[in-house]
C-alpha cells in the first residue's frame, strides 16, 4: 500500500446510528480540557471578519503584526469563537505584505463564516490552539441536497484528495463544501474522536457509511445520543 494514506475508510452497517464506536476501556463522557478558554483572553484577540482572498475551508488570514502581538505563528491552529459562542477551528496564515488591511481584521471564506454563524463585519475571538490533537476517527456524510444526480464513491473522489497531507483541523457539526470531479458537494462532520476539535491526519480513520443528511435535520444530528458500538466493519486502507 502506498505510504501516503489518509486513513482507513470504515463502513457502518445501516443501523441508523451516527455515533462512532467506543474503544475498549474508554469512556465517552470526557471533558475537553484542551479547548482554550477564550473568555479569559486579552481583548486584543477580538477581530473583525472580512472576506477571504483565498477560498479555503481551513485557512484564516490575519496581519503579520497581529500574529506577533498574539504570539501566533504561521501555520498554527487557532480556535475561532463568535460573540454568540459558536466555535470552529482553522489554520492561520498572514496577509501578503502588499495587501495588508488594518491589524484587527481576519479573513475567512463563506464556509467558515457559516459554521461560526457570522457575517462580514462581525467580531470574533481568535485564540492559539496548540493542544488540538490528531483525530483517531471521524464520521462524515454528504448533505442530501448537494449530491442530487451524483453517483460513485465520494470518499475516494472527494474526501481523500481533500484531507490528504493537508492536516486540516475540523470541528464536530461543521459543514464543509468540497470540490471534486462532479462539482462541489457539502459534507457534515457528524462525529469526531477523541474530541470535538481534531486534526485529520494520515492515520485518522474516516467512517463514511450512512444516509446523506437532509438539510432540515443537519443541526439535530449533533444532539443524537446512542451507544454507537455495534454496526461497524473495517475495510482495507485506500491508497492515495
Amino acid at each position: 500500500v502506498h505510504g501516503k494514506i489518509i486513513g482507513q475508510i470504515c463502513k457502518m452497517e445501516k443501523t441508523g446510528k451516527t455515533k462512532l464506536p467506543k474503544q475498549d476501556g474508554v469512556s465517552d463522557k470526557t471533558t475537553d480540557f484542551s479547548t482554550p478558554m477564550t473568555h479569559l483572553q486579552d481583548p486584543s484577540n477580538r477581530m473583525v471578519v472580512e472576506e477571504a482572498k483565498t477560498d479555503d475551508n481551513s485557512i484564516v488570514e490575519i496581519s503579520f503584526e497581529k500574529m506577533a502581538e498574539l504570539k501566533i505563528y504561521k501555520g498554527d491552529n487557532v480556535l475561532l469563537e463568535s460573540e454568540k459562542k459558536n466555535t470552529t477551528v482553522a489554520i492561520v496564515l498572514y496577509f501578503d505584505k502588499k495587501d495588508s488591511p488594518a491589524g484587527d481584521k481576519i479573513r475567512m471564506n463563506n464556509a467558515l463564516r457559516k459554521n461560526l454563524k457570522v457575517q462580514l463585519g462581525d467580531i470574533i475571538t481568535v485564540t492559539n490552539y496548540p493542544d488540538i490533537c490528531n483525530g483517531s476517527r471521524i464520521h462524515i456524510l454528504p448533505m442530501e441536497d448537494s449530491i442530487k444526480g451524483i453517483v460513485g464513491h465520494l470518499t475516494t473522489s472527494y474526501l481523500i484528495p481533500y484531507f490528504r497531507d493537508a492536516f486540516r483541523p475540523v470541528h464536530k457539526g461543521d459543514i464543509y463544501p468540497i470540490r471534486g470531479p462532479f462539482g462541489t458537494i457539502e459534507f457534515k462532520i457528524v462525529e469526531t474522536d477523541p474530541k470535538e476539535n481534531c486534526i485529520v491526519a494520515p492515520k485518522t480513520m474516516i467512517f463514511d457509511e450512512g444516509d446523506p443528511i437532509k438539510r432540515e435535520y443537519a443541526e439535530k444530528i449533533d444532539g443524537v445520543e446512542n451507544d454507537g458500538v455495534d454496526g461497524y466493519k473495517h475495510q482495507s486502507p485506500i491508497s492515495c
